[in-house]
């Protein structure tokens, strides 16, 4: 099965492209919604990130994301750690989501595929642009 990367930035119209495949009956992993649900659904991802920040940056409810991000945002290397502790988690997650689908090929859509590596395993990327003013 291919594995088809699709990045672009905020506003770009990444979303509406991504939704076009899965219309098409293209199976798309969203990177961002899955790796926000395995931040409250995995307890191995939960106890990596609690002793990489403090238990404090989850309550009962699940990750305090505004605690979680005052933390990780104002500091490079902690925006670093953190990424470094999630996205094994997600490619894990990724990998598993492939075994479940039965498509000539799959889109991963990932607002950092070129700034985090991903791109490299993947067979092909497309990278969606948009003139800023539209």
């Amino acid at each position: 099965m291919k594995k088809v990367g699709l990045t672009g930035g905020i506003g770009s119209g990444k979303s509406v492209v991504a939704r076009i495949f899965e219309i098409l009956g293209v199976p798309v992993y969203n990177s961002d919604l899955r790796s926000k649900g395995l931040l409250n659904t995995s307890p191995e991802l939960k106890s990596q990130l609690t002793a990489a920040f403090g238990k404090e940056i989850y309550s009962k409810e699940g990750i305090d994301r505004k605690k979680f991000a005052s933390l990780i945002f104002s500091d490079k290397r902690q925006l670093e750690k953190a990424n470094s502790i999630i996205h094994p988690f997600v490619e894990i997650d990724f990998l598993a989501w492939i075994d479940r689908q039965e498509a000539p090929y799959v889109i991963k859509e990932s607002a950092i595929l070129f700034e985090t590596g991903i791109y490299r395993r993947l067979d092909r990327n497309m990278l969606v642009t948009a003139p800023e003013e539209i």
